[in-house]
Protein backbone atom coordinates (compact mmCIF):
# COMPACT_ATOMS: atom_id res chain seq x y z
CA UNK A 1 0.00 0.00 0.00
CA UNK A 2 2.71 2.33 0.73
CA UNK A 3 4.24 1.80 -2.56
CA UNK A 4 0.90 2.39 -4.17
CA UNK A 5 0.59 5.83 -2.62
CA UNK A 6 4.24 6.93 -3.40
CA UNK A 7 4.39 5.72 -7.19
CA UNK A 8 0.67 7.75 -7.43
CA UNK A 9 2.43 10.70 -5.92
CA UNK A 10 5.40 10.40 -8.25
CA UNK A 11 2.85 10.44 -11.24
CA UNK A 12 0.47 13.61 -10.30
CA UNK A 13 3.34 15.78 -8.40
CA UNK A 14 6.82 14.90 -9.52
CA UNK A 15 7.69 13.41 -5.93
CA UNK A 16 10.79 11.58 -5.76
CA UNK A 17 10.66 7.48 -4.97
CA UNK A 18 12.55 6.52 -1.83
CA UNK A 19 15.63 4.07 -2.03
CA UNK A 20 13.11 1.13 -0.95
CA UNK A 21 10.40 2.03 -3.39
CA UNK A 22 12.95 2.06 -6.20
CA UNK A 23 14.26 -1.47 -4.80
CA UNK A 24 11.19 -2.79 -5.11
CA UNK A 25 10.99 -1.59 -9.13
CA UNK A 26 14.14 -3.09 -9.49
CA UNK A 27 13.31 -6.55 -8.17
CA UNK A 28 9.98 -6.20 -9.86
CA UNK A 29 11.52 -5.63 -13.16
CA UNK A 30 14.57 -8.47 -12.78
CA UNK A 31 13.17 -10.87 -10.80
CA UNK A 32 9.35 -10.76 -11.28
CA UNK A 33 9.07 -10.70 -15.06
CA UNK A 34 11.61 -13.10 -15.95
CA UNK A 35 9.22 -15.40 -13.37
CA UNK A 36 6.09 -14.76 -15.12
CA UNK A 37 7.59 -15.70 -18.42
CA UNK A 38 9.18 -18.86 -17.46
CA UNK A 39 5.91 -19.80 -15.29
CA UNK A 40 3.29 -18.87 -19.03
CA UNK A 41 2.58 -21.65 -21.16
CA UNK A 42 3.02 -21.47 -24.68
CA UNK A 43 0.88 -20.57 -27.36
CA UNK A 44 -0.77 -23.00 -29.90
CA UNK A 45 -0.36 -20.62 -32.75
CA UNK A 46 2.95 -18.25 -33.84
CA UNK A 47 2.51 -15.47 -35.06
CA UNK A 48 3.53 -14.77 -39.06
CA UNK A 49 5.43 -11.73 -37.84
CA UNK A 50 9.73 -12.48 -38.07
CA UNK A 51 12.48 -10.29 -36.77
CA UNK A 52 14.31 -8.94 -39.53
CA UNK A 53 18.29 -9.05 -40.11
CA UNK A 54 19.10 -5.84 -41.32
CA UNK A 55 20.41 -3.61 -38.83
CA UNK A 56 19.30 -0.17 -40.24
CA UNK A 57 16.25 -2.02 -42.13
CA UNK A 58 12.82 0.29 -42.86
CA UNK A 59 11.15 -1.52 -40.25
CA UNK A 60 14.11 -0.81 -37.24
CA UNK A 61 14.12 2.96 -39.00
CA UNK A 62 10.78 3.63 -38.88
CA UNK A 63 9.83 2.06 -34.80
CA UNK A 64 12.94 4.24 -33.91
CA UNK A 65 11.69 7.37 -36.09
CA UNK A 66 7.63 6.88 -34.32
CA UNK A 67 8.90 6.48 -30.93
CA UNK A 68 11.35 9.88 -31.38
CA UNK A 69 8.62 11.93 -33.07
CA UNK A 70 6.26 10.98 -30.05
CA UNK A 71 8.91 12.18 -27.53
CA UNK A 72 9.27 15.14 -29.29
CA UNK A 73 5.43 15.79 -30.04
CA UNK A 74 4.96 14.91 -26.26
CA UNK A 75 8.04 16.91 -24.65
CA UNK A 76 7.10 20.00 -26.99
CA UNK A 77 3.27 19.87 -25.77
CA UNK A 78 4.32 19.68 -22.43
CA UNK A 79 6.67 22.98 -22.64
CA UNK A 80 3.55 24.21 -24.45
CA UNK A 81 1.34 23.90 -21.70
CA UNK A 82 4.27 24.89 -19.08
CA UNK A 83 4.43 28.30 -20.89
CA UNK A 84 1.23 29.10 -20.50
CA UNK A 85 0.59 28.72 -16.30
CA UNK A 86 0.64 31.30 -14.50
CA UNK A 87 3.33 30.46 -12.14
CA UNK A 88 5.66 30.12 -15.14
CA UNK A 89 8.81 32.92 -15.41
CA UNK A 90 11.44 33.10 -18.13
CA UNK A 91 14.81 33.51 -16.64
CA UNK A 92 18.06 34.06 -17.73
CA UNK A 93 20.84 31.56 -16.36
CA UNK A 94 23.92 33.80 -17.18
CA UNK A 95 22.39 36.75 -15.20
CA UNK A 96 22.07 34.41 -11.94
CA UNK A 97 25.53 33.82 -12.03
CA UNK A 98 25.05 29.82 -13.02
CA UNK A 99 27.65 27.80 -15.12
CA UNK A 100 27.75 28.17 -18.77
CA UNK A 101 25.24 25.03 -19.52
CA UNK A 102 22.82 27.59 -21.24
Amino acid sequence: AVFHVEFSLILTNGCSLSARSWTFIDVLLSIGLPVAMLCSRPTAKLSSFKPTGLLLGPRLLRSVGVAYALFFAVHMTAWALLWKQDFWQEWDGGRLGIGGHF
